[in-house]
């Protein structure tokens, strides 16, 4: 997998956190930011919303609450290693940030991620949603 390592960390910061004018213009940041590769298989990714686009609409335009993730990650109903959904049941964004760091094996991508996280609780600060990460951004490793 490629990822952007030309880019300066405010620049990072910047593009994560910028609120596009479409969710899909977000999906493209996003990916991009990641090399355009799925984060666990680096395969053609699709964009994943950590928050819900339909729960939490003021952060679906945003970079920083989309991961890039192969469909089959994404939101297979049923499939017990899918970051949307554990069995039937639908995760909250926290345990999809669990599912996410105990499927994103890649160093780089890992060390991605956790920027990603922190610019996400900027944003959510910022949007006022008010959300208890606990140990999901304490504890990544």
């Amino acid at each position: 997998m490629t990822y952007r390592s030309d880019m300066e960390s405010s620049d990072i910061v910047r593009m994560l956190s910028e609120k596009c004018e479409t969710t899909n213009q977000a999906k493209r940041v996003s990916k991009k930011y990641y090399g355009n590769a799925c984060i666990i298989s680096g395969q053609v990714p699709d964009g994943a919303h950590i928050f819900n686009a339909g729960s939490y609409p003021q952060l679906k335009n945003y970079p920083a609450n989309i991961v890039p993730v192969a469909r089959w990650h994404h939101s297979t109903r049923g499939n017990q290693n899918c970051m949307d959904y554990n069995g039937n049941r639908n995760r909250t964004p926290g345990e999809k940030i669990q599912w996410l760091k105990s499927y994103v094996i890649d160093p780089y991508a890992k060390a991605l991620l956790r920027v990603q996280f922190l610019v996400l609780h900027t944003v959510l600060e910022n949007e006022g949603v008010i959300y208890d990460f606990g140990k999901e951004l304490i504890d990544y490793e």
